[in-house]
């Protein structure tokens, strides 16, 4: 997994930062050899203040924008708030709890 962060006051210089840091790493990736798939990439910006999007491209094809994304395991939404990874986190411990109670039940030895 890797993250590339730009960070600026200005959205437009922002994006043009992200824009060529994605174009180094893919010329780096050709040159090894290494596929890069944008589609399992993830583009978030974390902005209090509303913007105009501008799409970022891997190999001339748009990255994917998403409110949410998730690093080393913590959920980030765009408002850098804590409340989505609250919510999936609850869900998941709810999912794996119901599942470790009913295992016993099919497994018999």
């Amino acid at each position: 997994m890797t993250v590339i962060l730009s960070r600026h006051k200005n959205y437009r210089v922002a994006s043009t930062q992200l824009q060529t840091a994605v174009s180094k790493v893919t010329k780096w990736a050709r040159r090894w050899k290494i596929n890069l798939n944008q589609l399992k990439s993830t583009r978030a910006d974390f902005t209090l203040h509303p913007c105009s999007y501008e799409p970022i491209f891997i190999a001339k094809k748009p990255v994917p924008s998403s409110n949410t994304a998730k690093y080393l395991g913590i959920h980030l939404d765009f408002r850098l708030t804590w409340q989505t990874h609250i919510i999936k986190t609850k869900k998941y411990v709810n999912t794996s709890s119901t599942r470790r109670i009913s295992l016993p039940h099919i497994m018999q030895w």
